[in-house]
């Protein structure tokens, strides 16, 4: 992170790279995590991830999860399918009816996701809600920009590390009531900034937002791998100032 956006060490890498090799483990590591959660099947995850044929390789043993959401939703669809037979009163009940649908919507549908994030959030709010308050963080950024900057910063974001681009999202889904507000000297180092006129945008609730963006930066540098942690770092020290601000202003929710 350049000396002139300062956030408080949020993305600096903490271990180093280990040296490259024919298999990105990590990339098979979350290949094994999404077959586990019953969203993809083998050959999907290879596909998802990228992965190399050496990589898939080492996919051979991984199966769905018994105790994943997906493959409650598919327990509970052949249950609803058995009742076509069993009570075929009961099965083209109104109530029935709407279940099943929903749950069939949540089963085909949104393919545009992760996987892992499709498994963490059917269980922490539904999808369609986690994805909601992604889209509007990014609405957000991209209202804030003209048209050459907005196309460049999500450009940009679609360049990322697939794992970077997860945790972003992860944590952009997350109500940011329980993080603290940035110290005074922390308000004071981020004023320096190129992008500091936000203290005076921001105004009263200049620590609070700041508090935000913070606390959700690090969290997502948290969860990221060395390798991808050192990419967001790189992403966000070549934006440019107005891309930034729009950045920092999605993560804080305005």
């Amino acid at each position: 992170m350049t000396e002139d956006r300062q956030t408080s060490g949020a993305l600096a890498p903490a271990n180093a790279v280990s040296a490259a090799s024919d298999v990105d483990s990590e990339l098979v590591a979350d290949a094994r995590r999404a077959i586990a959660s019953g969203h993809v099947s083998t050959a999907e995850a290879g596909r998802w991830y990228g992965l190399t044929e050496a990589e898939v390789s080492q996919l051979s043993t991984a199966a769905p999860n018994p105790g994943t959401a997906l493959t409650a939703i598919h327990a509970e669809l052949a249950e609803i399918a058995k009742l076509r037979r069993s009570d075929p009163r009961k099965y083209w009940s109104d109530a029935v009816q709407t279940r099943e649908r929903e749950l069939i919507e949540i089963r085909d549908g949104h393919a545009d996701i992760d996987p892992l994030l499709r498994e963490e959030w059917a269980r922490t709010g539904g999808i369609d809600l986690n994805r909601r308050k992604v889209e509007a963080a990014g609405r957000r950024a991209l209202q804030e920009l003209d048209a050459k900057d907005a196309a460049a910063l999500e450009a940009s974001v679609s360049d990322l590390p697939i794992g970077a681009r997860r945790e972003i999202c992860r944590f952009l889904a997350v109500d940011p009531a329980g993080w603290r507000p940035a110290s005074e000297e922390d308000v004071a180092e981020f004023r320096k900034s190129d992008i500091g006129d936000l203290v005076d945008e921001w105004g009263n609730a200049a620590a609070h937002k700041l508090g935000i963006v913070f606390g959700r930066m690090r969290l997502m540098a948290r969860e990221m791998s060395a390798k991808d942690r050192s990419r967001a770092e790189a992403w966000f020290d070549g934006l440019n100032a107005a891309q930034a601000k729009a950045v920092f202003k999605a993560l804080a929710g305005g």
